[in-house]
């Protein structure tokens, strides 16, 4: 039995009456004539996939139990059919004493099928979704959209007071509107899977769904749904513009810049609108210092160092992160060009890169211009701000050699050999110099 089978006991509700929803009370049930029940919930389960996240939603809909005789719906004789909270809270304060809204039924049958597509009722609220509206999925589509719109309208205005300052009595107020805009991203999440749980081969159900399952969930396995989803759907119709999109931006989130500019490029070339058009090519532009980045890695993993300068160089010309500067390094230094390396690794330095890895490409680029002053120099610096840096020790105690102060480059080695983690290609180099380094003083 699925959680969706359980209820109990009715809620305790007056409702007060409105009048103002022609179409509710056309299509209205009485409500003197139902309880309505929440699902008796079994402890939420652990968020382990997909599935699991939807059945935790379960405590969002209620189910109502009409009378027998209540409704001219012979269809749903028998059948709980369920409603929204948020939908029943609402109707508490308008027209609920008097009829309940078709509407209402139809947002509650949309969402069942998002929790539980297995629930054994959803035959029923598919047939019933298609005899009420003739097009469910687009039912679903636009509930969601509803829900979607007023996150994004939520979003702009929490924006636009997020730019002021903020008094300290402002901060509850500040988290209840986030919370707000959480909950209706939510909201328009289980209505794009129930369209989607309609009818998995329509490409907008799928798409709206999956672009914003992983904008929603965080762990993995949503990202994973969304890329097979979308991935389907671009199996079937290559162009598919907004699917292209939703790619672009979920290969940027998982941080494949190349993958995502290509999918924005494509989405481009078959966007019929000028603004999204423009979207497109601002999100490009905000991934190019990265997709630049990941190429240059690339070419430098297959140590074709031409490529990936000028990889490098066209990242550098848009953005000043420091490990532009860093692999510039590397590919100036493995080609030879000491003088440019150590260009660039200062350059790494200036531009916040201040890690290890940077200090040791300077010391060893200095080192080959036969700058060993200066390395030294440098050395100090990065081992005072790195003093557990084992490669940077051993690299100063060797300038400590080449400069003819032999006790302190044994003291560096001493240090390094001290260490329980070192891998056998340093320890043995540090075993070797420890060996010259004692020759020379005896």
């Amino acid at each position: 039995m699925t959680s969706s089978e359980h209820y109990e006991r009715p809620l305790d509700a007056t409702p007060e009456p409105d009048t103002d929803d022609a179409h509710t009370h056309e299509h209205g049930h009485d409500a003197q004539s139902a309880h309505t029940h929440h699902h008796a919930h079994p402890p939420l389960e652990e968020v382990r996939d997909v599935d699991s996240f939807f059945r935790r939603q379960n405590p969002m809909v209620a189910f109502i139990e009409l009378k027998e005789g209540a409704t001219s719906l012979s269809e749903l004789d028998g059948v709980p059919l369920p409603i929204r909270i948020i939908d029943f809270v609402d109707g508490v304060k308008t027209s609920f004493d008097r009829e309940i809204p078709l509407r209402a039924l139809l947002n509650g049958m949309v969402w069942i099928l998002a929790i539980d597509p297995t629930f054994r009722f959803t035959d029923n609220y598919r047939a019933f979704l298609q005899k009420a509206t003739q097009d469910p999925v687009g039912y679903a589509l636009q509930l969601g959209m509803n829900h979607y719109r007023e996150a994004y309208r939520l979003s702009g205005e929490r924006v636009g007071r997020s730019e002021e300052v903020l008094a300290e009595d402002a901060v509850g107020e500040t988290a209840s509107e986030d919370a707000a805009i959480d909950n209706e991203l939510l909201y328009a999440l289980l209505s794009f899977r129930g369209a989607y749980v309609l009818d998995a081969h329509e490409p907008m159900a799928a798409v709206q769904y999956a672009r914003l399952l992983w904008t929603v969930g965080h762990e993995d396995f949503f990202n994973e749904e969304a890329s097979h989803i979308l991935e389907h759907v671009l199996a079937h119709d290559p162009d598919h513009a907004l699917a292209n999109a939703s790619m672009g931006d979920l290969n940027a989130e998982m941080g494949h810049y190349l993958k995502a500019t290509r999918y924005y490029q494509k989405a481009l070339e078959h966007a019929p609108d000028p603004a999204v058009k423009e979207e497109l090519r601002n999100s490009m532009a905000a991934i190019a210092p990265e997709a630049a980045l990941e190429d240059a890695t690339y070419y430098l993993t297959r140590a074709d160092y031409a490529h990936a300068i000028e990889a490098l160089m066209q990242a550098k010309a848009n953005t000043t992160r420091f490990e532009v500067d860093y692999y510039l390094g590397i590919a100036y230094q493995n080609t030879g060009r000491y003088d440019a390396a150590a260009a660039a690794f200062r350059e790494a330095l200036e531009h916040g890169g201040k890690v290890d890895d940077v200090y040791n490409g300077l010391v060893y680029a200095l080192n080959a211009e036969g700058e060993l002053v200066e390395a030294l120099k440098v050395a100090d610096e990065g081992v005072k701000t790195f003093p557990a840096s084992l490669r940077l020790l051993f690299n100063r105690a060797i300038l400590h050699e080449q400069l003819g102060q032999t006790k302190k480059a044994l003291e560096d080695v001493k240090e390094v050999l001290e260490y329980d983690d070192l891998s056998d290609e340093l320890f043995d180099q540090a075993m070797r110099l420890r060996e010259q380094l004692l020759a020379e003083l005896n």
